[in-house]
């Protein structure tokens, strides 16, 4: 494939980002089934008897031994960030259950019913109320200690990378289809009792992606649910109290299977999803496809790239530079200065304008101010700083 458009991220290293997913970091303990459809819904789940449930690791967080799976998280983090400068972002992929009981709905609520009939087993003698119970105790109290433990050894052994997991913060799939556009207040709920997670993360990993159902949505619905992603993530930093970076996870392909051209994002899906996010001050993005199918994909993606996706990128790139140094003194990036809920994205063709831009200074950097042009520390200065004005 010929490859015009290169774009480096400013690391010191060719290991730009890494993504340890479940099999490569550890021993994830997760579920395997059989006769099951992942799109099952509670109901029946519990009340399909024919689920043949395949335990790896211990199946369930309760069941790990942890000094096992850090020592083999140790050398899997050694082995794959060898520089000890790294400082990329280095995500965390787990996705089969999440840390917490209660946000372990449909298809992840098998994690529900197996601690409880993991503790019916270990104690015959007791109520299905009081194993349940107890497996949730259990399984809060120890998915709690496996997520904090393995970040906070990706944290001790590559300090300067951006550790995180994806998919964080929480927000359901439809936001910005209803009003108010944000996150749903429930979901937000969800989020806070994730609280202890957040706290020790370096970054969040929200994910924007759009599919094939979302081309029918208005152009509006778009702007509105990313939006509503970055604000969630400011609103879960500002919680910490943390001034830390946002970065989302984006596609180029509505179906990343599929060779067609038309399923590749169009130029409005573009701007919905890269430009608009930069306007609104996220600090990067993460561009995922997959490798399947890719001997039939190849052409297609490469007639994207060359004429769609590389000049809509280079430009973006080139305003966003042309802003920070024009506005920021080169020392900042550009951001709206309104990025309320009702705000529209700047759709101008030209220079992004001092009028709709303001700055975000660097982090631990000694210049402050609307446009990074005031030298000195940064503390008790945050009322200069807006951009650290959480999206509303």
């Amino acid at each position: 494939m010929e490859r015009r458009y290169c774009y480096s991220l400013k690391f010191k290293i060719s290991f730009k980002i890494v993504i340890f997913y479940e099999h490569q970091l550890g021993l994830y303990p997760y579920l395997e089934f059989d006769n099951f459809d992942e799109s099952t819904n509670d109901d029946n789940l519990e009340l399909n008897k024919t689920l043949i449930v395949k335990y790896i690791n211990g199946g369930l967080p309760q069941n790990i031994n942890l000094n096992d799976h850090l020592e083999k998280a140790k050398n899997d983090i050694l082995k794959t960030i060898p520089d000890p400068d790294f400082s990329g972002p280095a995500i965390i992929d787990y996705e089969k259950w999440r840390p917490e009981w209660s946000l372990n709905w449909a298809a992840r609520r098998i994690y529900q019913l197996e601690s409880t009939k993991d503790v019916l087993e270990r104690f015959p003698g007791i109520s299905e109320k009081s194993a349940t119970e107890i497996g949730r105790e259990l399984f809060n109290k120890r998915a709690r200690k496996f997520t904090v433990e393995t970040i906070r050894l990706g944290r001790k052994l590559r300090p300067k990378a951006l550790w995180g997991f994806y998919d964080t913060p929480l927000c359901n799939y439809d936001a910005g289809e209803r009003w108010p556009v944000g996150c749903l207040e429930l979901f937000r709920k969800h989020n806070d009792k994730l609280w202890w997670l957040y706290a020790e993360v370096s970054a969040l990993y929200s994910s924007i992606y759009l599919y094939p159902g979302d081309r029918k949505r208005k152009k509006v619905l778009c702007e509105r649910h990313m939006h509503a992603k970055v604000a969630e993530a400011e609103w879960t930093w500002s919680l910490r109290r943390k001034d830390r970076p946002v970065i989302l996870f984006t596609k180029m392909e509505l179906d990343p299977y599929s060779p067609s051209q038309n399923l590749f994002y169009s130029k409005e899906e573009l701007f919905c999803s890269y430009e608009w996010t930069a306007q609104l001050g996220v600090d990067g993005l993460i561009i995922w496809s997959s490798s399947k199918q890719i001997g039939e994909r190849c052409h297609s993606i490469s007639v994207y790239l060359n004429n769609v996706f590389g000049p809509f990128v280079q430009k973006l790139i080139e305003n966003t530079k042309d802003c920070s140094t024009r506005i920021c003194h080169g020392r900042g990036r550009c951001i709206l200065r309104d990025r309320r809920r009702h705000q529209k994205p700047w759709h101008g063709h030209d220079h992004w304008p001092r009028n709709k831009f303001t700055c975000i200074c660097p982090r631990n950097e000694t210049y402050y101010g609307e446009y990074c042009d005031l030298p000195g520390p940064r503390e008790n200065k945050e009322k200069d700083f807006p951009g650290k004005t959480i999206i509303s």
